[in-house]
């Protein structure tokens, strides 16, 4: 997937490449052929990172996901779980 940003207000007709992705793990994408949605986890275990900026990062964005009003309750609880399990570890690590 790609990203643009619109052209300035210069009177450029030219896009240019947004320095983002697509940062949704594929994980979750529902099966293309059932439809069915997989199953969340709170078990599932932490990827190891030792970067404090990247973790308090990750964590942020799990803890606005848990409030983001157009999720499902499993995912709100599912990423509230994860905020947390990250802020555990980053508590460890300062």
């Amino acid at each position: 997937m790609l990203s643009f940003l619109l052209p300035a207000d210069n009177g450029s007709a030219q896009l240019t490449l947004a320095p983002v992705y697509d940062m949704a793990p594929m994980r979750w994408i529902p099966s293309a052929t059932t439809g069915a949605i997989p199953r969340m986890d709170e078990s599932d275990p932490l990827y190891q990172a030792d970067d404090v900026e990247a973790l308090t990062i990750a964590q942020e964005v799990w803890a606005e996901s848990s409030r983001h009003p157009h999720v499902s309750d499993e995912w709100r609880s599912w990423a509230a779980h994860r905020a947390a399990q990250i802020g555990t570890l980053l508590l460890r690590m300062l």
